[in-house]
């Protein structure tokens, strides 16, 4: 195992988003952080292939699992079974988990008698529309 932070995420457009997270580890003695999906993580070989931040930059490589992992993520029905696997993993330790899409949040909030009086009432989109149509 590193001594490295992983962050999971269900994407990763610019691995530079995550840089104060990067540097809050560095400052906390981790040795790097490592952003990735859970479709980069070979569980069969127990590495993992993301962006690594070291000395001030982002690289693409491939690690040993880290310490310790952050789930961030927020994952499609498409990497959803993937994430599981990866998140259950014995040999991957997670100390925090997305809390899922904003749907998944309302209902699990609206089941509580005492916060269901201050929840505005939500409705899902289910199609896209034009914004001049609102």
């Amino acid at each position: 195992m590193n001594n490295i932070l992983g962050i999971m995420t269900h994407r990763i457009h610019h691995p530079r988003s995550f840089e104060r997270h990067a540097r809050t580890a560095l400052a906390e003695n981790f040795s790097g952080v490592i952003v990735y999906t859970p479709q980069e993580v070979n569980l069969t070989t127990r590495q993992i292939h993301g962006y690594v931040f070291q000395n001030g930059a982002w690289s693409r490589q491939r690690t040993a699992y880290p310490k310790i992992n952050l789930d961030l993520g927020f994952y499609p029905e498409s990497s959803l079974r993937k994430a599981s696997l990866v998140k259950n993993n014995k040999q991957l330790c997670f100390t925090a988990y997305g809390l899922g899409n904003k749907c998944k949040i309302q209902s699990h909030l609206v089941r509580s008698s005492f916060l269901e009086p201050y929840l505005l009432p939500t409705k899902q989109v289910k199609q896209h529309r034009n914004s001049s149509n609102f």
